[in-house]
């Protein structure tokens, strides 16, 4: 979407230092950064992401302290999630 490309390359102008970090991880340029945003976003909308912290785990599976309870239990969510998807892909 353009308009989400053009904010992505507004925002890589205003934190240069950002997209000099995302460039050591292999996330080249304004472009990039602007899809990178745009990827983000439409993985935080799909999982409808309401703060943060917020976890996912491969892509299929969402969970955040409200939906779990707590922080805690949040997190052995995602281990447990983590060893399934391990498991799975097997």
């Amino acid at each position: 979407d353009q308009a989400l490309a053009q904010l992505g390359d507004f925002a890589a102008d205003l934190c240069s230092d950002a997209v000099a970090q995302f460039a050591t991880l292999g996330v080249g340029g304004q472009s990039d950064f602007g899809r990178a945003f745009a990827k983000t976003r439409h993985t935080a909308l799909a999982f409808k992401v309401q703060g943060v912290p917020a976890l996912g785990v491969a892509g299929r599976y969402y969970t955040d302290g409200a939906l779990s309870g707590n922080m805690s239990r949040a997190l052995q969510l995602v281990d447990w999630l983590v060893a399934q998807e391990r498991t799975r892909k097997k």
